[in-house]
């Protein structure tokens, strides 16, 4: 876990999320 919060941390989320969500869900797109 990084210390610094803030975009980069949502950026990473949203990557993970990408990871473990299947890939039939194009409504999740990193910005």
């Amino acid at each position: 876990m990084n210390v610094k919060k803030g975009p980069h941390l949502i950026i990473e989320v949203l990557t993970l999320f990408r990871a473990i969500t299947p890939r039939s869900e194009p409504s999740v797109t990193v910005p």
